[in-house]
Order: structure tokens, then sequence, then C-alpha cells
């Protein structure tokens, strides 16, 4: 995929009734559409505090982005939330989704890689409908409820911007 119209990479927190955490003060959390969710958007000033903080940015097996510190990091938070890491690139429609869950530390959905019909998937890549995209299928599995005739993304209100760095002009 040469031109891309939108890049959505950050890590979803997802509060467990009677047990969410503090957000972590050191970086941007931004309110999503659901009650106590909270995004945050993996713009590079997080992922160099990040990789400064860990000293690993190679990336996890099958992923593109997803680098060993911001899995780890993801991976303390999950002791107070469920943490979803989501990316997904889309340019006409066409795209793909790329999701990972931790809760306790524990991994509890995925990875999942996931490609619109529009091109071929390479592999870890599989081909998905919309409702079946990685970031959606993680969102269920974290008991996010797609409403309103939306899909689990739109639901929680991960459409609102396009690009990741957007997201801090809240």
């Amino acid at each position: 995929m040469t031109a891309v119209a939108g890049v959505l990479e950050g890590l979803i927190l997802i509060p467990v009734p009677g047990q969410a955490g503090p957000l972590p003060p050191e970086v941007p959390a931004v309110a999503l559409a659901i009650g106590g969710t909270h995004l945050i958007p993996l713009t590079d000033d997080v992922r160099a505090r990040c990789h400064q903080a860990d000293g690993d940015a190679s990336t996890v097996e099958g992923f593109h982005e997803l680098t060993q510190g911001i899995a780890r990091w993801a991976q303390q938070l999950s002791r107070g939330w469920m943490v979803l890491y989501a990316h997904c690139e889309f340019f006409g429609g066409d795209g793909i989704h790329a999701a990972i869950a931790w809760y306790q530390e524990s991994v509890i959905f995925g990875p999942s890689f996931t490609r619109t019909r529009g091109e071929p998937a390479d592999p870890p890549y599989q081909v998905a409908v919309r409702p079946d995209m990685a970031i959606n299928a993680g969102l269920r599995a974290l008991g996010i409820q797609a409403s309103g005739g939306h899909d689990e993304f739109a639901t929680i209100g991960l459409g609102k911007h396009r690009w990741t760095n957007n997201w801090l002009t809240e």
C-alpha cells in the first residue's frame, strides 16, 4: 500500500468494573465514546518515551509497528485495565488491521491480522469482512458491543480521526 488515507495506532484502555487503574500520567490519553474507555495514541513522542524507558524497539513477530517495548508497556498497563493494541491503515476503503489484547499481564485476544478484500492478504494477514476485522473482533472480545448500526470501531469512537497525531487535538 503506497498511498495511505489514514493510519491509527494506539493502546485502547477498557476499564474492568471496580478495578480500572490510573491513567499513565506521562502520556496523553483521550476519552473515547464509551464511558471509561481511553485511547493512548502511539505518536512518535510516546514511542520515543517507551523505547527510551524499555530499550527494545524491535518489532513483535507479525506486526508492522508494534515493538517489544510497547508490548511490555501494554502488558504492564493491563494490571489495571484491559488493553488492546490497535493498528490500522486504510486507503480508498481497503486496508489492514492488527490487534492484540492483554489483561492481568496475559494475552487474552490475538494476535489477529486482517485485510479487507480489496487486495491479496500476505501472511500473517487474512482476508476479512469489516465486522470481522481484527480491531472489531478485539473490541468485541473485550466486551465492547456494536450499536446504532455501527461496528465496534465506530461505536467506541475510533473513526473520529483518521491519523494518530490528530487525536492530540482533543
